[in-house]
């Protein structure tokens, strides 16, 4: 109706002649006696004023032919303004009409250009009105517009010159070469697979399709003559179109676009309705065939779906792959919080503001899928589509915390410490990471873990979509273990395996774990490795997320005869758990190989045929990772006796490394070092111990241990986690300590600090019963583990040319040996407005930067005199607790 409205108000070819410009004068000149249009056609027919309509000449490309195209086009000014904005063509000489059919010539807007417009002449299903329109409107001289009624959006808009002015094939073939979208153009012929259109809110086809006899030469845009768009009023140029029923303004022309040889795209529908806001069409929606999960109302937007990705559906245990189409109408939400939310069923799926594909699972009614969607940049849809939306007091927010769901085996329950064990380390080391570490990609849905294949057989499924799935040859194991612990069914999905050759989905499935949770055994066995005097505990992970291989299960093993909840070991033993959660979380060289860049992609390449990583395996089966992640570096190692070049193995990682060499103090650092000695399961998968000493992830225990930003640096690199940095504690070993320190042997340190008058610390050159001292990296006093060895040091080891009280013949013999000391009160301090204030036993006395002063205090019937060093105010101060190292005489007296 609004269309036909149109031509009667004036947008017909006999009104042209009648138009007149903004102060009323007749845009065509008329006769004096009759006050008609002077001007006609070869015909005798009056015609309107070049200045109002004439034709315009393009150059027409096609794939086999290129012709000169005379067209009649609008010339007012006012619509040719709105045209060079809508198309972003400041070079547009006229407003093209259609010239394909002489009942619609020179009444109709070129529908190719602008084909949902309301004044083309085969109408979509639904139609807009544009500026250009209502700026021919403006140009009759018989009315005033309001050109808010526009549509804001439209086919072809802001498409530029190319789009306008030249053939769809000469479009293509530039926005080809460019390696951009030719979008509207499409060319594949695919009725039944679809795409949300750019133009509108709902999905549409390609309707490309194969006539019985070749087009027209000027109408051939592929090697095959016989392939055009169904639509010849778009000088078949084939486009994504809404697959509706259309219709004509020409009398008794109904025309069905999307008939049935053209196939049906799957909608859960009875009919192939595509447009997302429209609520009377939710009603026609089968829910047990709603596979695309469509949703038509007020809220609805077109969403498409990861075509590169799977779409899977599983009912009834048989899975199969839904390929068609590639987009659904989806319930949203805008929030001011959150930005777009998509609405799937029950489930809420947060996108990423910028835009992204997301994978979801989601349990229904009837049938279960695992599917990707591709969402749009918020501003987007929540500024063309948004709806109200409610405040965040209103809607429950998406937790992304780590979240950790514990079974504590048997072996950890029949320990008689068992709830003390718990309380005290346990829980406080799972909270610690709860708090340091969110799940950066969320699943919709809870995760599930596979269940273990009978003898390890399995098949790899790849779906015509290129995703790959892995099934049971032979079926499952009756039970599937973390380690050696059981997983209870109710974390596990059902079997994936085969029937009939072809892969399904036998038994139930459990409810699983929260997308951001981590399943963790927490075990207290006596073990065959814990027989080991030297090992403390022991982690690992046993299970990854489908989608983006973050660990999801591990096991923790505690070896009892090392477990202690003494107050002065709990300390030491929630570091050893958070130590072991490290590892089952990642930090493990098991897990290198799976690591993901910042946007998600791997960062070592993965086979297409598995999606396992492509770079091999060592000899132990652990898949190599990228040099981007873990590389070998070179480094000249000098001894007292030796040179020598040594390859170790460094971490690349971004984060980390930008970490190290901000903590060291070295901006040539090539790498952050991994440990090198002490066997699988500490080399390779630990900091090197000799410049990390008590960071957490060293290869060895300390008495006191810090998570240091280093180790937060690498879940960050994962790819896996946010990281709260604010969670890093105050490590100060081997801080601002320069490259020489970091890149040098302790040798080489040694003697250029020695060169320097500087102190060679946290190195020692004294035998550990002479040699006793402040520690600068920790509030603490220690002894120099230098000691002799009963076996001759190898020669890259032996660092010293002379030792006081030791022959030449014996040097060999000295080297480091066991760990420092820490057996010694912790003096309490406080600052105040003169200094330090030193409190010991009960004597308080003030202490000036670098002073020696002398003390005779009592506590506990001990009478203690001597020298107190004093320290720097600021080193002192910047720390919570400090030791002060007593210089006793002599003649000390201890009573």
């Amino acid at each position: 109706m609004a269309h036909e409205l149109g031509h009667v108000l004036g947008f017909n070819s006999e009104a042209f002649r009648y138009m007149r410009d903004e102060r009323g004068e007749p845009r065509t000149m008329r006769e004096p006696a009759t006050n008609e249009p002077i001007l006609t056609d070869s015909l005798g027919y009056r015609i309107p004023d070049e200045s109002v309509l004439s034709n315009v000449t393009r150059i027409w490309k096609s794939a086999k032919t290129t012709v000169y195209r005379h067209s009649t086009a609008l010339k007012t000014p006012m619509m040719l303004k709105m045209a060079k904005e809508y198309f972003n063509c400041h070079e547009l000489d006229g407003v093209e009409l259609d010239n394909n059919d002489q009942v619609y010539a020179r009444g109709h807007l070129e529908k190719r250009l602008i084909d949902n417009e309301l004044m083309t002449p085969l109408l979509s299903s639904r139609s807009y009105i544009s500026k250009i329109t209502l700026g021919f409107f403006e140009d009759t001289g018989w009315y005033r517009v309001d050109y808010s009624k526009a549509n804001p959006i439209g086919y072809g808009k802001h498409l530029g010159c190319n789009f306008v002015m030249k053939s769809c094939y000469e479009y293509m073939q530039i926005q080809r070469e460019r390696r951009q979208s030719f979008y509207p153009y499409c060319d594949q012929i695919s009725f039944s697979n679809t795409l949300c259109l750019k133009h509108e809110n709902a999905y549409g086809f390609c309707d490309l399709k194969q006539y019985y006899s070749p087009l027209p030469l000027e109408f051939q845009y592929f090697d095959n003559p016989r392939l055009g768009a169904a639509d010849r009023y778009r000088d078949y140029c084939p486009a994504y179109v809404d697959p509706f029923l259309v219709s004509s303004c020409r009398p008794g022309l109904y025309q069905n676009n999307h008939s049935k040889a053209f196939g049906r795209p799957f909608t859960g529908t009875r009919n192939i309705y595509s447009y997302c806001n429209t609520p009377e069409k939710q009603s026609e929606v089968h829910e047990n065939k709603n596979y695309m999960l469509h949703y038509f109302g007020k809220s609805s937007v077109c969403i498409n779906h990861d075509s590169t990705r799977h779409w899977q559906v599983s009912k009834q245990h048989e899975i199969f792959e839904e390929t068609s189409p590639k987009s659904s109408c989806m319930s949203h939400i805008c929030s001011e919080i959150e930005g777009l939310i998509l609405i799937l069923e029950n489930k809420e799926l947060v996108c990423p503001i910028k835009g992204k594909y997301i994978d979801f699972s989601l349990r229904g009614k009837y049938f279960d899928i695992n599917g990707s969607i591709i969402c749009p940049p918020c501003r987007d849809i929540c500024k063309i589509h948004a709806t109200s939306y409610d405040s965040l007091s209103k809607r429950s927010t998406v937790n992304t915390q780590l979240k950790f769901s514990i079974v504590y085996t048997s072996g950890f329950q029949n320990n008689t410490l068992f709830e003390q064990i718990k309380t005290k380390i346990v829980l406080p080391a799972l909270t610690y990471w709860e708090k340091s570490l969110g799940v950066k990609k969320i699943a919709s849905d809870n995760i599930i873990l596979e269940r273990q294949c009978l003898d390890g057989q399995t098949s790899y499924v790849k779906w015509p979509n290129g995703t790959i799935g892995i099934y049971c040859n032979k079926g499952c194991e009756n039970i599937t273990r973390c380690f050696t612990e059981p997983i209870p069914d109710n974390y596990l999905n059902g079997c994936k395996t085969f029937v009939a050759n072809k892969p399904s989905i036998q038994g139930s499935r459990g409810s699983g774990i929260p997308p951001n949770g981590y399943l963790v055994f927490v075990d207290a066995s006596a073990t065959e490795p814990c027989q080991s005097e030297d090992l403390l505990a022991y982690a690992l992970a046993c299970q990854l997320e489908f989608g983006t291989d973050r660990p999801v299960a591990g096991y923790v093993n505690m070896c009892p005869t090392q477990l202690s909840i003494k107050p002065e070991d709990v300390r030491s033993s929630i570091s050893t758990f958070i130590h072991e959660m490290a590892h089952a979380l990642g930090f493990s060289s098991t897990s290198y190989a799976f690591l993901r860049e910042e946007d998600g992609t791997p960062r070592t390449p993965r086979d297409p045929q598995t999606n396992l990583p492509a770079l091999g395996q060592d000899s132990d089966y652990i898949y190599l990772a990228s040099k981007s992640t873990v590389t070998k570096v070179q480094r000249i190692w000098v001894s007292a006796v030796s040179t020598t070049i040594r390859t170790i193995d460094v971490f690349v990682l971004p984060s980390v490394l930008a970490e190290a060499r901000a903590h060291y103090n070295c901006p040539t650092m090539d790498g952050m070092d991994l440990e090198n000695d002490g066997g699988s399961g500490t080399a390779f998968v630990h900091f090197e111990k000799r410049i990390t000493e008590d960071e957490l992830m060293s290869g060895s225990y300390s008495k006191d241990s810090y998570v240091s930003s280093l180790t937060l640096a690498y879940f960050k690199d994962t790819g896996w986690y946010n990281v709260n940095m604010s969670m890093a504690q105050n490590w100060r070993f081997g801080k601002n300590w320069g490259c020489e320190f970091v890149q040098l042997s302790c040798y080489e340190y040694m003697k250029i600090q020695v060169a320097k008058n500087n102190p060679i610390t946290p190195y020692c050159n004294k035998l550990s019963s002479t040699d006793v001292k402040c520690l600068v990296y920790d509030d603490a006093f220690g002894s120099c583990d230098l000691q002799r060895q009963k076996e001759k040091v190898p020669g890259e080891n032996q660092y010293f040319t002379s030792i006081d009280g030791v022959s030449a013949s014996d040097l060999p013999y000295y080297a480091g040996g066991p760990s420092l000391s820490d057996r010694c009160p912790i003096h309490r301090y406080n600052c105040s407005s003169v200094g330090i204030e030193l409190l010991v036993g009960q004597q308080v006395t003030k202490c000036s930067d670098g002073e020696s002063i002398p003390i005779n205090a009592y506590s506990n019937n001990i009478n203690a005199r001597g020298l107190v060093l004093c320290p720097t105010c600021n080193a002192a101060c910047s720390h919570r607790n400090i030791v002060i190292l007593i210089v006793l005489p002599a003649n000390y007296l201890l009573n």
